[in-house]
């Protein structure tokens, strides 16, 4: 495993999901698991609520929480507690919880989709198959400020403007 959540991180992750303490269990790890949505599905629907964490080249952390199970359903959900987030910007702290403006479309749940939030897409992490290269992967997905309220620092000041990631983590929230 390249990266892991700080205990820091994980108490700051809890206090924004709120109602008490919080355990997290990796479920899926690009780096040990590979970055394909069909493993991603296999080892996250129907776990509950879950936090996808993604680690850039840059050593900027950022990602998104729902509290819906994935199910492969392809469909927006409704969640009202789903929200993306920033723990580090270009390896300093800067924790910002990002709320939605609209949470008909918090999440997107699709077969070939790895963990999607938002319309715009606010953060669509990636599609199929992804493979690395010199331990990066370059993720086909994106990041724009739409559903979510992203525009207090702007989306380049959160992800680097890119998807080079070491890492994407997604935890099982119990």
């Amino acid at each position: 495993m390249v990266q892991s959540l700080s205990k820091e991180e994980k108490k700051q992750l809890q206090e924004w999901i709120g109602k008490g303490s919080k355990t997290f269990e990796l479920l899926f790890s690009i780096s040990k698991d590979g970055c394909d949505s069909d493993t991603f599905h296999t080892l996250c629907n129907n776990k509950g609520p879950t936090v996808t964490v993604l680690y850039n080249t840059n050593d900027s952390v950022f990602g998104g929480y729902t509290s819906i199970a994935w199910t492969s359903r392809n469909r927006y959900y409704e969640d009202t507690s789903a929200f993306l987030f920033q723990l580090r910007f270009s390896g300093n702290p800067k924790a910002n919880k990002f709320h939605h403006r609209n949470s008909k479309q918090s999440v997107y749940d699709g077969k070939s989709y790895g963990p999607y939030f938002g319309a715009g897409p606010d953060l669509l992490t990636f599609k199929k198959i992804v493979t690395s290269k010199d331990g990066c992967f370059f993720l086909n997905g994106k990041m724009k400020s739409s559903t979510y309220n992203m525009s207090v620092c702007g989306t380049e000041k959160i992800n680097n403007d890119h998807m080079h990631v070491k890492e994407l983590e997604v935890y099982q929230v119990q």
